[in-house]
């Protein structure tokens, strides 16, 4: 053979190599898709019937189950999931198109970060499932890539991964990306509150059973907090300080969540948030398990709303955020400069 029909023949092996790969699912046996086409064909048709999420990734199995219109994790109490991350997750899997194959060996699949996730290595195994528990997707997703500068592979401003489907040794380069968040946490609804210090009228504290309650008002024409009473030859030690006691429940977030027990021990400290129009947000911080857990509720309008959503929790919130609620009068004044 001639060597021009040789190269011939093996750019047309090499373009046909690109132009169709063969890839398996659980559901169905091994199918040929052309680049271009679907990971998992037909899966943006059924995103609705997706009921649970698995994700495996760095030795911890994360799981998301849907829950009437919105998502929860079994695993942290049931507590709510991010509706749009898991959203914006299903349709990315559902988008994954074929670009090109990769390696079938198994010691190549590290430097694709497409390892089996067991036992903390990197790769990150997705499986969803359908009510029923029938698998519909289950891949295993490794690196990001950008696409090389002309290479055309990927229209401007799209990503490009590596994965494969779980049990198939074939490994991909597929357009698309995927946001997996690493930890529970990640995935939970974790903004507990956000009313805002412009909004607030008065603050009633309890910092706790060694200090005295105080209250906290706005000064008349300024838009700063200040104690309603201040001792005789004290001021307030610095105006950042004492509006930072307003702004507790200002993109409130937690760090931990429990459900909450039938009966609760007295409160250890306490504040009570007043805002225009009338509603009134109580925290409290109560001892649960060694450590102080806050509770929330609301009175005024639109006050049951909240309820229902604080009412089955406890919050295990930041130390500075909590902090704010048992900080003593004292400790946001100073003695006047003499004369």
């Amino acid at each position: 053979m001639r060597p021009r029909s040789t190269a011939i023949i093996i750019g047309l092996a090499a373009a046909s190599l690109i132009g169709a790969v063969a890839v398996s699912t659980g559901q169905s046996g091994r199918t040929t898709l052309a680049r271009g086409e679907r990971l998992v064909p037909g899966l943006s048709e059924r995103l609705e019937q997706v009921a649970a999420i698995e994700i495996a990734t760095g030795g911890a199995t994360i799981r998301l189950a849907r829950q009437g219109t919105g998502w929860v994790l079994p695993d942290l109490a049931g507590y709510p999931a991010r509706v749009e991350a898991v959203r914006q997750a299903l349709v990315a899997v559902a988008a994954f198109e074929t670009i090109e194959p990769r390696t079938r060996s198994a010691d190549l699949y590290s430097r694709l970060g497409l390892e089996d996730p067991a036992d903390g290595r990197q790769g990150t195994r997705l499986t969803l499932r359908d009510s029923g528990g029938a698998v519909l997707a289950d891949l295993v997703l490794g690196k990001r890539r950008s696409p090389p500068a002309a290479a055309g592979a990927a229209p401007d401003g799209q990503q490009m991964i590596y994965l494969r489907r779980a049990g198939d040794p074939q490994t991909f380069l597929a357009l698309g990306a995927v946001e997996i968040r690493p930890t529970m946490l990640e995935w939970a609804e974790r903004q507990i509150a956000n009313f805002s210090l412009n909004d607030l009228v008065r603050i009633e504290l309890t910092p706790g059973p060694d200090h005295p309650a105080y209250v906290m008002v706005k000064a008349a024409g300024a838009g700063d907090l200040v104690p309603e009473a201040i001792p005789d030859g004290k001021e307030v030690k610095s105006r950042f300080e004492a509006n930072a006691q307003g702004r507790t429940l200002e993109v409130l977030q937690f760090d931990q969540v429990v459900r909450r027990p039938a009966t609760l021990p007295a409160p250890r400290a306490q504040g009570v948030y007043r805002y225009d129009g009338g509603l009134a947000v109580t925290l409290q911080l109560i001892e649960h398990e060694g450590a102080l857990w806050a509770t929330l509720s609301a009175e005024g309008e639109g006050a049951e709303t909240h309820n229902t959503t604080w009412r089955p929790w406890l919050y295990r919130l930041p130390d500075w955020k909590r902090d704010q609620v048992t900080t003593p009068l004292d400790q946001i004044l100073r003695d006047k400069p003499a004369g």
